[in-house]
């Protein structure tokens, strides 16, 4: 068994320094008045049980003062306080040293189970130190109230709990009760609420009827916006038709053109023939003229030899210059040909021209085959969005029943947090009840228990008179 060994107080009250052995047994401090015999017990709750609070307990001119208390298994406690300082000092076996600052006006939980040493309860909030008696103390619970007695009597037997759970049993069960009233009231009044959105059940199959039919509303405004993107297509179209229709009657005689630019592109390789020739020619024409320098200048040659000579060149020569001439006659007949042809020549700059226009009138001839083919294929799809639009005259009856579908939209919104508030309700209530069943479980339970307690030890807790089972029935009754 654990107990106080020693007891040193230093500066505490009137005890400079003093220490005061104890036994293992009981311990009695006897004295004359006024010589610290109180201090004594006053030091040692104050280490125990940390009171009283304050430090008026420093002894007069010092500044400091503590209280140690050291156990018969050599660990010890130290209780030490300044003007500024509040610790707690534990050493355990071994001597090892632990300090505990900033707990207020408890006992430090580490030191309370190293010690052991507690107050006990006498009621909920009434304590006492059952091993330290001040002087003139009476005898414990003697000079205690009836109603502290009875309650301490309870808690050394275990009754206390019983009475707990029983009261904080009755609490929860008003707190249920009125919780259930309230909860009962609150559905109730939801109920006559919702009695007036009965035809709302109906009015949603409606709303969404109608949502398909707005969702199909969409889609028809989304094929008429095509429709008329398309629309605008046409009209240029038909514009660029219009146009393309103007060019083709201008390039009716577009056969007529063709044939006469392959006519030209003849000519024109006849040209450049004759202009080759012509070329040809000139070159004959110097050769002649350079030959004839050269026969004039052979005129004086005395010697035969050179005039057969020179007949001999002059006959290769006039060899030559009978073909030259022959080749000439041919040019010459080639050349007033070709003249001809020049002078039918002379607007070839123009029929380029034409040429260049007959080419770009045909590449609008194709895109104009292509414009045909998408004219026809707009319009089907003007046939289609006619058929379409038809479908559109009740258009403005639609958006009133849309603007009432807002409305109503917004109603059942409301409707439905109410419902869902309704049914969280109804689920809190349900716990509720269910709450309350099992406390009435175990209210039955614990009012078996105390009965049986109370036919066990047959003696009322409160004024301890004997009772018989009809006074222990009518006891439990009432707590029912």
């Amino acid at each position: 068994m654990k107990y106080i060994k020693k007891a040193i107080l230093e500066n505490f009250q009137s005890h400079k320094y003093s220490e005061i052995d104890f036994d293992n047994n009981l311990n009695v401090i006897v004295g004359p008045s006024d010589q610290g015999k109180s201090a004594i017990i006053r030091g040692i709750k104050w280490a125990l049980f940390n009171e009283p609070s304050g430090d008026f307990f420093i002894r007069e001119g010092e500044n400091e003062c503590s209280v140690t208390i050291i156990f018969n298994d050599n660990t010890k406690i130290k209780r030490y306080r300044n003007k500024s300082k509040n610790l707690y000092y534990l050493y355990d076996e071994n001597g090892k040293e632990t300090i505990f600052e900033g707990f207020g006006t408890s006992v430090p939980q580490e030191i309370t189970e190293k010690i052991n040493i507690r107050k006990i309860y006498l009621d909920g909030k009434q304590t006492n130190s059952i091993n330290i008696s001040d002087q003139l103390e009476g005898p414990f619970l003697l000079s205690e109230k009836t109603v502290t007695r009875a309650n301490a009597i309870g808690r050394l037997v275990g009754v206390h709990i019983v009475d707990d759970a029983v009261g904080g049993t009755l609490k929860d069960i008003r707190n249920l009760n009125l919780l259930k009233k309230n909860l009962e009231d609150q559905l109730d009044t939801l109920n006559e609420n919702l009695k007036e959105y009965d035809y709302l059940e109906k009015l949603r199959i409606n709303i969404e009827q109608l949502e398909d039919k707005k969702n199909a509303i969409k889609d028809l405004e989304t094929k008429v916006e095509k429709l008329k993107s398309i629309s605008i297509k046409l009209k240029e179209l038909n514009k660029d038709i219009a146009y393309s229709e103007l060019m083709i009657t201008k390039l009716q005689n577009l056969n007529y053109f063709k044939n006469l630019i392959d006519k030209l592109n003849r000519e024109i390789k006849a040209y450049i023939l004759i202009k080759e020739k012509q070329y040809t020619l000139l070159n004959v024409n110097k050769n002649i003229c350079y030959n004839e320098d050269i026969i004039a200048k052979l005129k004086n040659l005395d010697t035969v030899k050179n005039c057969i000579k020179n007949s001999e060149l002059k006959v290769k020569k006039i060899d030559k210059l009978e073909n030259a001439k022959n080749k000439y006659t041919v040019t010459a007949e080639s050349l007033n040909y070709n003249k001809n042809i020049l002078i039918g020549l002379k607007d070839t700059d123009g029929v380029e021209t034409k040429i260049y226009l007959i080419n770009e009138y045909i590449k609008k001839m194709l895109n104009l085959k292509s414009f045909q083919l998408r004219v026809t294929e707009i319009n089907k799809r003007i046939a289609y969005g006619n058929i379409y639009f038809s479908k559109f005259e009740k258009i403005n009856i639609i958006e009133n029943n849309l603007s009432d579908i807002g409305y109503k939209t917004k109603m059942l919104s409301k409707l439905n947090n109410l419902k869902e508030q309704q049914e969280q309700i109804e689920i809190e209530l349900n716990k509720n009840i269910k709450t309350m069943q099992d406390k009435d479980e175990k209210i039955k339970i614990l009012l078996d228990e105390y009965k049986n307690l109370l036919s066990k030890f047959e003696v009322c807790p409160l004024c301890f008179n004997r009772i018989d089972e009809a006074t222990i029935d009518k006891i439990v009754d009432n707590y029912k």
